[in-house]
């Protein structure tokens, strides 16, 4: 827990030293967190969407149920870890987590109308094609 704990420093660290830069520019931190957790989110997703449909077309349902709720959880209690970590050292907005959990449900909204959006598409293109 100690190594997790510096860890976590490090980044909040690091983290505060680029906000300086941001701020110069006029950008708020709170944007900036906004945009790495939501970027973080779309590429999880361009990285395992593949290996979720072979899971899915496997018919393992059980194993996907189960990888999903670890790493939702353990995300989620590594995302308060590092919130607690870094509020304690006055580094980071104490509104972070939340803004993290926004872009997370914001890229929910966004990939479901996207899927929504491709359905109605084939559904329109295949009537067009049977009349």
């Amino acid at each position: 827990m100690e190594q997790f704990s510096q860890w976590a420093k490090s980044i909040a660290e690091w983290v505060e030293g680029r906000m300086d830069g941001f701020a110069i520019l006029g950008i708020d931190p709170l944007i900036v967190h906004f945009a790495l957790a939501f970027l973080l989110v779309a590429g999880g997703v361009w990285l395992f969407e593949p290996l979720m449909e072979w899971l899915i077309s496997a018919n393992w349902k059980r194993l996907l149920v189960f990888l999903v709720i670890c790493l939702s959880a353990i995300n989620l209690f590594l995302s308060i870890q590092l919130y607690q970590v870094m509020n304690y050292d006055q580094t980071v907005a104490e509104n972070v987590l939340g803004i993290e959990i926004l872009a997370v449900v914001t890229f929910g909204v966004c990939y479901t109308l996207y899927g929504l959006g491709r359905q109605i598409y084939r559904l329109s293109t295949r009537r067009r094609r049977q009349s």
